[in-house]
């Protein structure tokens, strides 16, 4: 689903959380801020940043959100290039960043009890995000693509009754070789993992799209309405995981390693290409390979092939569709977020001293939440 793009004037009121404060970044100089690292700087708990398209990549431009909980918007990955984020300590609870574009690692979490990562794309030459001691995280809409290294890993080095990992909607995979792992879970012998939720993710080219380590403290690990796709590399596995592990509906291509006994309903495409475009020799490329379902026989058979609980119901109320663009809230292009961004500006009439000015914006806006 694209987020839509419109006509509207140069001037957008909107109203968000009556106590918050809104702060704005914009490098041309047009927002409050420059950088992003300043809005954080100055913002309090309760803010949200809005981060104008641009790219912010100085170096001194990595945002390091300390004891704060903040909601931080950008354009959109195809907008808004930024650097490396990191959250710390227990006042980051609650923590919101989406639609931005990044090449760096992500670091997050450091004792905050719960962060949400939203349309983003990150794509780095070893890991991509690591999460220290966040007690729950949620990962929407969002590509996680590196060279090497694994694509989340979430490392608990003390114990807790419950932790909560949710996924939906996104993508792992490597560009490189497949040495990796898409989900990695690393702890101390003492920590207890509470439940690991995977719902309507893409698995390509990675050797094993799960590590757990100490796994037999994970509570439960449910996959549902996936697809795992081009495994690379040798030793391909399903990887490692509790015994109270749970997958269904979901999908693999001929090459999958042997299906493991607790798989229920799946699909098996047996070579059939599911994607309107994939390259398996060159693996996924960004803003090339197009992960929505073809019309031919391997797309087609992960059509309202989900799990029938209606909860998974796609949009449209029909039965879920295995892979990113199914579910409630399917894979955003672009990582559009719910919000209006001013993309570009068109003078109507030239200027003139002393006549008003008018002016076009173009903007875009995703579906809300």
């Amino acid at each position: 689903m694209n987020g839509w793009k419109c006509s509207i004037f140069a001037v957008l009121a909107l109203a968000l959380t009556a106590q918050a404060t809104i702060r704005t970044v914009n490098g041309n100089g047009t927002g409050q801020y420059l950088h992003i690292y300043l809005a954080v700087n100055a913002a309090v708990t309760g803010d949200t940043i809005l981060v104008a398209p641009g790219t912010y990549n100085n170096f001194s431009d990595n945002p390091n959100i300390n004891n704060k909980r903040l909601h931080i918007i950008g354009a959109g990955w195809d907008h808004v290039n930024a650097q490396s984020f990191a959250t710390q300590s227990v006042g980051a609870n609650h923590t919101v960043i989406e639609g931005i574009n990044s090449s760096g690692q992500w670091s997050l979490g450091s004792s905050a009890d719960s962060l949400i990562l939203r349309r983003c794309r990150i794509r780095g030459s070893s890991n991509n995000v690591v999460f220290f001691n966040a007690k729950n995280l949620t990962v929407e809409d969002c590509i996680l693509t590196h060279n090497t290294g694994n694509g989340i890993i979430f490392e608990y080095n003390s114990t807790l009754p419950d932790i909560l990992l949710a996924f939906s909607n996104c993508l792992f995979s490597t560009s490189g070789t497949p040495i990796s792992s898409g989900i990695v879970l690393g702890s101390s012998t003492s920590s207890t993992f509470g439940t690991v939720l995977v719902r309507n993710c893409v698995f390509s080219n990675i050797r094993q799209p799960f590590y757990f380590t100490n796994s037999s403290t994970l509570k439960t690990l449910a996959v549902v309405n996936s697809i795992f796709y081009d495994w690379g590399g040798t030793s391909r596995n399903w990887g490692t995981y509790g015994p109270a592990t749970v997958f269904e509906y979901n999908a693999s291509d001929s090459t999958a390693p042997a299906i493991p006994g607790f798989f229920t309903n799946q699909v098996l495409l047996n070579g059939n290409d599911p994607f309107v475009n994939y390259d398996e020799t060159a693996n996924y490329v960004h803003g090339t390979s197009d992960l929505h379902l073809n019309a031919n026989t391997g797309g087609l058979l992960l059509v309202d092939a989900g799990h029938p609980d209606s909860s998974f119901n796609d949009l449209d109320g029909s039965r879920n569709d295995i892979g990113l663009y199914g579910g409630p809230r399917p894979l955003v292009d672009n990582g559009v977020p719910g919000y209006p961004f001013a993309i570009s500006l068109t003078l109507s009439t030239p200027l003139i001293n002393g006549e008003p000015l008018e002016a076009q914006s173009v903007g875009r806006i995703g579906p809300r939440y």
